[in-house]
């Protein structure tokens, strides 16, 4: 069973296919063509990321690397991932993507951070192939608390993004800071 998939149409003309099993597939026609499975399951093959209860897969390309922020739900944790042909060669960057248990959504010139209980479903913007923004599904209670026409309903949040400086990032944790491909 396909759940929870992202697909992309990769720089080369395929389109992959990411599910939260990790479950890699790709499809050289259109995209309305079978798609032709390359890994059962990514997660184990990257070390230090976790393999249990993963979902939300978002993945693209951008500076010449595949990228993907998956989520843990269990840990409320995000995780972002790098690869160089997207289908293996998987690495863990250092620290998490994101996490409601950490200020990281603020606005801009300010100190005023915005909080929620529950951030997930990432979604990615991209201009000429660059990210200029992230989009999540938040919610300021947990979903077990939300209960119709109280005021808590779920909301879609756009936030900017840097993403020269997310390339920046990429090739240094991918290739290490000596051996960084231009």
């Amino acid at each position: 069973m396909i759940r929870k998939i992202c697909i992309i149409l990769r720089p080369d003309g395929v389109y992959e296919l990411l599910n939260r099993d990790g479950l890699i597939a790709l499809c050289e026609g259109s995209i309305l063509d079978t798609f032709h499975l390359r890994h059962e399951n990514i997660w184990p093959e990257i070390k230090g990321l976790p393999t249990e209860n993963m979902e939300d897969p978002v993945l693209w390309y951008s500076g010449g690397l595949y990228h993907c922020v998956v989520n843990q739900w269990s840990a409320r944790t995000a995780f972002y991932i790098i690869s160089e042909n997207g289908v293996d060669g998987w690495k863990l960057a250092d620290g998490i993507a994101y996490s409601p248990l950490r200020d990281f959504i603020r606005y801009e010139d300010s100190d005023v951070v915005n909080r929620w209980n529950k951030i997930e479903r990432p979604g990615v913007y991209l201009e000429e192939g660059v990210v200029k923004a992230m989009t999540f599904s938040v919610l300021d209670l947990p979903k077990e608390e939300d209960k119709g026409n109280d005021g808590h309903a779920s909301k879609v949040i756009v936030v900017p993004f840097d993403g020269e400086a997310l390339n920046r990032f990429a090739r240094e944790q991918y290739y290490g800071k000596q051996n960084q491909k231009v």
